[in-house]
């Protein structure tokens, strides 16, 4: 059976998604096709949808080929995970297990990240303007209510809150939200949590900054009952002038998509392999890149997955995106010293280490003596971890968790 998808596509510093082309899907699994139409073609500021994938404006058809459910990549990248499709799921009482790509474009949703919208029928509704939160606790509520799978009691305004934001990716339960005329992508703690997963995120982003990684803003809130919820600036989102609560959007792609692989190939991705990618692109990132993973490697961060780092289009073209999803894995001293990233290091596979990270330095454009200045750097400022876990007021008791997490690089 044959499904049509329009897509449509939010030109920078345009507010009003337009027709960029038509997306088919013929039977489940792929491979779907995509052809760009003449009305998008004909426009003096048309641009390609992604550098990679989509990137010839032309009008042929361009196969998806059988990746990521025989959907594109920029495509997928527009969708959920875990968390956004249990939402999805929940709402229109389906089993999670059973939402698929294809399904979730039916639906428009115009806090999708990045540029791109879908929808089943050739237009989109009129967005609406987002209106403040003003009670977090009650969402927290409703996404355990969620976790719990016991959302019979959500109401509609629960409901909807939750939707927005639900197309955003990862795991944890969240939402997105205005907060002091920004956009921000609100993160909630979930039943059962370790530890105070926002304040341990805030801190890690702070002393990400620290050491020279850009990050978007972040704030914390704090509920009636002590834990926080982590809020972090869309970074694909940009405020309209004078119009409080409307936004000019950025396009977006993840790495994933970057090197064209599907979501089960991740462990062939590796960071010289991105900074490949990047370069053949036209995103020059090597140095930012590069010293993220050492970051990671440092702060034990194992979740840095192709789908944990991204790239946005700018006014001047893509560029790496701002770090986001930085979580170091609790550890404590003496066990499990050594430790595999999710993704390629160097000549060694993914062994988190100073002496596989130097082995490719030169595929990120550094020297090595360059390379070895950025592991200096970075160790110093690592080693103040507890001051930035004190100053975003994680506890004594969810420090100590993390007290074998934070490495020296130091030769």
């Amino acid at each position: 059976m044959s499904e049509i998808i329009y897509v449509f596509h939010t030109l920078p510093k345009n507010e009003t998604p337009v027709l960029a082309g038509v997306f088919q899907y013929d039977t489940p699994g792929g491979p779907g096709k995509f052809r760009y139409v003449r009305s998008y073609l004909d426009r003096e500021d048309a641009l390609p949808v992604s550098p990679v994938d989509l990137s010839t404006l032309n009008s042929e058809v361009v196969w998806s080929g059988d990746r990521n459910e025989g959907v594109f990549g920029v495509f997928r990248d527009a969708l959920p995970d875990f968390w956004g499709r249990l939402v999805y799921a929940s709402n229109n009482s389906l089993p999670s297990t059973s939402v698929s790509n294809v399904m979730l474009m039916r639906r428009p949703d115009p806090l999708r990240i990045g540029a791109l919208d879908f929808s089943s029928e050739n237009r989109l509704p009129e967005s609406k303007t987002i209106t403040n939160v003003h009670d977090m606790a009650r969402l927290v509520s409703a996404a355990q209510m969620i976790l719990d799978g016991d959302e019979g009691g959500l109401n509609l305004e629960e409901r909807r809150l939750l939707l927005m934001g639900s197309s955003m990716g990862g795991a944890r339960p969240k939402t997105t939200v205005l907060h002091d005329g920004k956009l921000f992508l609100a993160k909630f703690p979930a039943k059962g949590d370790r530890f105070d997963y926002a304040r341990v995120e805030r801190a890690i982003s702070d002393l990400a900054r620290s050491v020279g990684i850009e990050t978007p803003n972040t704030q914390l809130i704090s509920l009636p009952d002590g834990r926080g919820v982590f809020l972090s600036e869309r970074f694909d989102r940009e405020p309209v002038p004078g119009k409080a609560g409307s936004f000019f959007r950025k396009g977006f792609i993840s790495a994933l998509t970057l090197l064209g692989f599907d979501e089960s190939e991740n462990l062939f991705g590796s960071y010289p392999a991105i900074a490949d990618a990047a370069r053949r692109a036209g995103i020059d990132c090597g140095l930012e890149l590069y010293r993220r993973m050492v970051f990671n490697i440092a702060v034990r961060n194992s979740d840095d997955h192709l789908r944990n780092h991204g790239f946005i289009r700018e006014k001047s073209g893509w560029k790496i995106s701002p770090a986001y999803d930085l979580m170091p894995t609790p550890a404590v001293p003496g066990i499990s010293t050594f430790f595999d990233l999710s993704i390629g290091v160097g000549k060694m596979g993914r062994k988190a280490t100073r002496e596989n990270a130097l082995s490719e330095s030169a595929r990120f454009g550094l020297s090595r003596s360059e390379a070895e200045e950025i592991f200096t750097v970075v160790s110093e400022g690592v080693s103040h971890w507890r001051t930035f876990y004190a100053n975003n007021g994680v506890t004594g008791s969810d420090a100590e968790k993390f007290s074998g997490s934070f490495s020296s690089l130091l030769p």
